[in-house]
């Protein structure tokens, strides 16, 4: 996959440039080639504490999901159905609600398993995210409960689950993640990556406009311990400040501070939000315009302060490890040389905290 694409565009546009979304699925490798990044990635963890250069991943948070890639296991593959205009994705079971003549405006599609875990994004580009959070003292998945918001495709939420979580990935319009994650195995219990993992994890899925939607509010629910959100609440998808085709675009529903009271109800005291978005640069005044192109969250910091947030990490520029980070999984090599990835692909991230309540003096 183009490596460019799956930062710069919304989702339903990578689809065409897939490698395992094609008309006739293509034999892959891919759950072999995430285990081999895996280990590019955590070669030499033990002697890391006496390293003099502090590798892109090392904290045990994020060690531990990246080598949860294990648990990913062969998936068949799956049918469905693209329709250009209007633009959406449908499974095998709307298709076949249709007539003679809408069926012959689709066009089969065959996914599979890089599609099925990693259609949007590699499972392994959480991994750096997952270490700014260990850097606050989140040493384990095992046990909490996670919320991803804009999941876009499973890979990452098995690998978490595998790590004893109760993993929720809400996907706001991905026609595709509606029309490939549809049967009862998709969602449910994930074994365990390893015996050392103390509890069982679970997996679920919520398909609509969080928290805008009654349904899907009830869903989701709360009691959650972390809140992850990559490359989906970004201040030019939210707020764009030039005008661009609503394709381009995030409609969450409600305002910021609705959004931002409802993120801080669903959390428990000291439960943390993290907000890891991957860019290229912005355009000038010049260029077409591209939403995508921030690192900021959509949000004011005195508002986030203000609803009750406390902020750990405020809009961080984590170019340069995404850079070292991007080499050892090979997103460098969708460019000409080093120098025009550094320059093409950034990164940037927030954290927030809920606070605890404090104790009342003995």
């Amino acid at each position: 996959m183009n490596i460019r694409a799956s930062y710069i565009v919304p989702a339903i546009f990578l689809l065409l440039a897939h490698p395992g979304f094609a008309q006739e699925s293509q034999p892959n490798k891919f759950l072999a080639q995430l285990n081999r990044q895996s280990n590019s990635l955590t070669l030499g963890y033990g002697s890391r504490a006496t390293s003099s250069s502090t590798p892109p991943i090392w904290s045990d948070l994020a060690i531990s999901f990246a080598l949860a890639t294990r648990s990913l296991k062969p998936v068949p593959e799956r049918e469905v159905w693209r329709r250009r205009n209007p633009r959406t994705i449908l499974n095998q079971d709307e298709y076949e609600k249709l007539t003679a003549n809408e069926k012959k405006a689709l066009q089969k599609m065959v996914c599979d398993e890089s599609v099925y875990y990693g259609a949007i994004s590699t499972p392994l580009a959480w991994a750096r995210a997952f270490d700014r959070l260990g850097q606050h003292g989140v040493n384990s998945f095992d046990g909490k409960r996670v919320l991803d918001f804009g999941f876009g495709n499973v890979g990452q939420l098995h690998m978490i689950a595998s790590l004893g979580a109760d993993v929720t990935g809400v996907e706001i319009e991905n026609s595709l993640a509606r029309a490939m994650y549809r049967l009862e195995s998709d969602q449910g219990a994930v074994d365990k990556l390893t015996d050392n993992v103390k509890n069982e994890g679970s997996l679920s899925l919520a398909f609509g406009k969080w928290p805008a939607e009654e349904e899907i509010v009830n869903r989701v629910g709360g009691g959650y311990d972390i809140f992850i959100s990559k490359n989906v609440l970004k201040y030019g998808y939210v707020h764009p400040e030039r005008k661009a085709p609503a394709s381009q675009l995030i409609d969450l529903g409600v305002d910021d501070e609705t959004f931002l009271k409802q993120l801080h109800r669903i959390l428990n005291p000291g439960g943390y939000v993290l907000v890891y978005n991957i860019h290229p640069p912005k355009a000038s005044k010049d260029e077409t315009y591209k939403p995508w192109a921030y690192g900021e969250t959509p949000w004011d910091r005195k508002l986030v302060e203000k609803v009750g947030f406390e902020v750990a990490e405020w809009h961080v520029d984590d170019s340069e490890a995404i850079h070292d980070f991007g080499s050892l999984v090979g997103w460098d090599s969708s460019f000409e040389d080093r120098a025009e990835f550094e320059t093409n692909f950034r990164a940037m991230y927030t954290i927030l905290k809920k606070s605890s309540p404090v104790k009342a003096a003995d």
